[in-house]
């Protein structure tokens, strides 16, 4: 009776362990580098420019079974700028090829200067997106599995105190899925 007794209460003991994750302490603050350079660097390449890479910060804070997560402070202006700086030797390139000054591209489209064609136009193509806007949630952790949302589509895989998976960043504003590695944050 005794034996079955243990046997019964370290099966409980093992799924209970197994089904919260292992005893695994997720809770803390994360960050990803994410490579965006795919998002528009094929269009600048056919111009004939190389765009150096553009890499942005993903947080994620990870507390008692709520998340909060989104890129970090200053993401919607790095874009901006990498976007500005690469649309504006696109055009440069283009006009040079057909000897017309950006000055008069930007008249011929009753912009006063290059500068305020490409923020204008870039204004219509970016919008109002907010790429620094949080997005929270829950989670939870099965084995070695980070659920998100309830949703078993959405997850992490926990490995050796880092998150693994995909990250879906139209959930964020932003556009395309990325393979992700969240480092934890160490205060």
């Amino acid at each position: 009776m005794r034996g079955k007794l243990k046997a019964l209460l370290f099966t409980v003991l093992f799924a209970v362990l197994f089904f919260t994750g292992c005893g695994k302490k997720v809770d803390g603050n994360y960050t990803a580098e994410l490579d965006m350079t795919g998002m528009m660097g094929p269009t600048f390449e056919s111009y004939g420019i190389k765009p150096e890479p553009l890499t942005v910060n993903f947080e994620l804070s990870l507390s008692n079974g709520s998340y909060e997560a989104g890129f970090e402070t200053g993401t919607n202006d790095k874009m901006k700028n990498w976007c500005v700086k690469y649309i504006k030797l696109a055009i440069e390139s283009e006009c040079n090829k057909h000897h017309y000054s950006t000055q008069d591209y930007a008249k011929h489209f009753g912009y006063k200067s290059i500068d305020e064609y490409i923020e204008a136009e870039l204004s219509k193509v970016i919008g109002e997106t907010d790429l620094e806007k949080k997005n929270e949630g829950t989670y939870l952790l099965v084995g070695s599995k980070l659920i998100f949302d309830n949703n078993a589509n959405e997850f992490l895989d926990v490995e050796n105190k880092k998150l693994i998976g995909t990250f879906n960043a139209s959930k964020f504003g932003g556009n395309g899925s990325y393979s992700v590695v969240f480092e934890k944050v160490y205060d």
